[in-house]
């Protein structure tokens, strides 16, 4: 995997001008935060600016390597929600695997602590609900190449996943 950067310690909406001086740094990847680049992530982003932004990257002698920070723009999507929300849920992360597919890129980040509190449900209600969901999302991502990665984070910031064992 390249050396790489975050867009979120980039201006907002506007990368092209430092994407240079990061190659010059000695970087050779972004991962891209998609609330950094677009407004609109979603309903809102076209393939002709998904376009746009890789050949600004590449253009600049970098690539994607994934995504991150998923849902920062989208709190309301979660992972234990009600059916309805799961599966909007899954049709977003289907939408940012074929934008990462688009950059060029391969992994998206699943970290986004408020989208992974389990609540009141037990472990095992929530590992089920995880099974399920992440099946129906691979389904959905199958052809595109991307891989999608659980974060491991810390007790304090999410009950679900703190770890990789």
């Amino acid at each position: 995997m390249p050396f790489s950067v975050s867009n979120i310690g980039f201006p907002a909406f506007e990368h092209e001008h430092i994407l240079s001086e990061v190659k010059a740094l000695g970087f050779d990847g972004v991962e891209v935060a998609p609330s950094r680049v677009w407004a609109e992530t979603w309903e809102g982003l076209t393939g002709s600016s998904v376009d746009r932004y890789r050949r600004q990257i590449e253009n600049a002698g970098l690539q994607v390597v994934g995504l991150h920070s998923l849902f920062f723009d989208h709190p309301e999507l979660t992972l234990f929600g009600d059916e309805e929300t799961r599966g909007a849920t899954v049709d977003f992360l289907a939408h940012l695997s074929s934008v990462c597919r688009d950059l060029g890129g391969r992994t998206l980040i699943f970290g986004s602590p408020s989208a992974r509190c389990r609540g009141a449900l037990t472990k095992q209600q929530a590992l089920d609900i995880a099974v399920r969901t992440f099946d129906d999302l691979s389904t959905k991502i199958q052809g595109h190449g991307t891989f999608f990665c659980m974060e491991p984070l810390g007790p304090k910031e999410t009950d679900f996943c703190n770890s990789i064992i």
